[in-house]
Formats: structure tokens, sequence, C-alpha cells
């Protein structure tokens, strides 16, 4: 009879602790604070496959850049990005690199990264080309917010 109390204790103690448990992850998630996706293996991602890039892009993206308009007045200036219009970004630095030369072009790359917000700069001094990218953590996954590319 005592090896029964005992056995029952044990198992609502058992149930207590798990259900705690339970109420504790319901409570960490209604917070927001949920486990946070690695940059470095998302920004591998972005960049090699076209699907995930997309999947991880809210359009219309803000950010002005030169749109071809196909009149006899030129380009015009766009502030946002259309998903119409997209073409997957490739990775121009092949590593953690922050200068490579193709050709005679010299690029250069800045990278400012904080837990919620990573931004990346990649121009060549002097010339008017600058390419910008911000990305930033929602909901523990990384989005590309912001896409400029300028060619003055």
């Amino acid at each position: 009879m005592r090896k029964i109390q005992i056995t029952q204790f044990l198992l609502l103690i058992i149930i207590i602790l798990l259900s705690s448990c339970d109420m504790n992850r319901k409570k960490t998630e209604e917070k927001g604070y949920t486990s946070k996706e690695n940059f470095d293996q998302f920004y591998k991602a972005f960049f090699t496959d076209s699907l995930f890039q997309m999947s991880r892009i809210n359009f219309p993206l803000l950010g002005p850049h030169t749109k071809n308009v196909g009149s006899t007045f030129g380009d015009s200036i766009s502030s946002e990005w259309k998903e119409e219009e997209w073409t997957m970004i490739k990775k121009l630095f092949p590593n953690q690199d922050s200068i490579i030369q193709i050709g005679q072009n010299v690029y250069k790359r800045r990278i400012n990264k904080t837990d919620s917000i990573v931004e990346e700069r990649i121009f060549i001094e002097n010339s008017g080309f600058e390419e910008l990218q911000k990305f930033v953590i929602k909901d523990g996954k990384w989005y590309l917010s912001y896409y400029s590319l300028a060619n003055y």
C-alpha cells in the first residue's frame, strides 16, 4: 500500500513538472522569444538558393534603384522592388573578404552587425557604384528588408 502511494506521488510530481515546462515554453513564445536563425547559415542559403531567397523577401521591397522603362526619356528611379522584376542577387564576395578585384574594379565591403540587423555595403570608391543590403530578424528568421543598387 505504501509503495502505491509513493508511486502515485512521484507520478504526480512528474506530471506537474512536465506541464510546468510546457507552460514556460508557451509563455516564451507569446513574448516573442524564439530561437534565432544563424545569420551565416541564412546568408549562405540566401545567395545560393533562388527559392529560399524569394521566400525571405517581403515584397514590395524598399530600396531605390534605376529601372529601365524602355522609353526615349531613359531610365527612371523606383523606390521599391516588385516581385515580378526581381532577379536573384548573387554573392559577390566568395569568403569573408572585405576587398576583391574583378578586372579593373576594386570592390570594397563593409558589414555592420547587431543582434537584429545586418547591413552590408559593397562599393567601388569614387565611382558611384554602391549596393546596400539590410537584413532584419523577424520571428527568429532573417529577411532581406532593404536593397539599394546605385550606379551613378
